[in-house]
């Protein structure tokens, strides 16, 4: 039998949170650079819809 694993205190969820909510946010970020880099358009939005048919 191996040695267990530690477990998760409380006080350690919310860094956790927080940690993997500023990971997410800096993934966000490169990604959005790399588009804009390369030209690539991530906004879905229609410009060129006419207004009545909405």
């Amino acid at each position: 039998m191996g040695p267990t694993p530690p477990l998760a205190h409380p006080a350690d969820v919310p860094r956790r949170y927080e940690r993997d909510e500023k990971a997410r946010i800096q993934r966000l970020r490169r990604d959005t650079l790399w588009c804009a880099t390369y030209g690539i358009d991530l906004d879905t939005r229609d410009i060129h819809s006419r207004l009545e048919v909405a």
